[in-house]
């Protein structure tokens, strides 16, 4: 089996035969992903029996057929989901591996800068430099004001600490953090009520908001 590593998150590789989903197992991934339609070829195995042979090995599985060289939005928005559900290391596979990393790129849209995607792939093997239009625009727009996965009202430690949360278990978010006040209050933990007490604490203790306002 020959894995081609596109991020600790996630690999890519070609078609899997019932060794190969042993071997992932043993090599310590903890979900495959099918890129590839049942039946493009003679004697391939079909996703349901890839998916019986990691649920014996105590693997999760994820079906997201595309057709190569016919990728959709659609498509990218269920790869996207499908990664969000499955455990890391993912180890992901189509014929020859180019359908998954091209999906992969099409995800990170918004989480990383298109060469930086584009340079990703192609440590891993995988010249997909006929995507950057493609991704450019889809960057553009998951940057736009008007287009996020989420938006959390709130720009204090409990909402800056839920977009941390999110972004670690899916980091292809584009989230968004609304704050109204345009000025907070910053002293340390159980100290609030002294910096209360005195108004020349609590103007040193006021400061603009450090992110920045659109």
């Amino acid at each position: 089996m020959n894995v081609k590593t596109l991020t600790p998150e996630i690999s890519v590789t070609k078609q899997l035969t019932a060794q190969d989903v042993a071997d992932a197992a043993a090599q310590g991934y903890r979900a495959i992903l099918s890129n590839r339609p049942d039946g493009e070829e003679p004697g391939q195995l079909r996703a349901a029996d890839i998916e019986e042979l990691a649920s014996r090995h105590g693997m999760a599985f994820e079906h997201v057929p595309v057709v190569s060289g016919a990728i959709t939005d659609a498509d990218v928005a269920k790869m996207r989901v499908a990664l969000g559900r499955l455990a890391s290391p993912v180890l992901a596979f189509c014929r020859t591996g180019t359908r998954s990393a091209t999906l992969w790129a099409l995800t990170q849209t918004g989480a990383m800068e298109p060469h930086a995607i584009l340079r990703a792939t192609a440590n891993a093997g995988y010249n997909l430099d006929s995507l950057l239009p493609r991704l450019t625009r889809a960057d553009a727009g998951r940057a736009s004001a008007s287009q996020y996965d989420v938006v959390i009202v709130g720009g204090g430690s409990a909402g800056i600490g839920t977009a941390a949360s999110l972004l670690r278990r899916q980091p292809s978010l584009a989230i968004a953090v609304v704050e109204p006040s345009a000025t907070h209050y910053y002293q340390p933990v159980g100290q609030w009520s002294a910096a209360a007490s005195s108004r020349r604490k609590r103007r040193a203790a006021r400061r603009p908001p450090s992110c920045r306002r659109q």
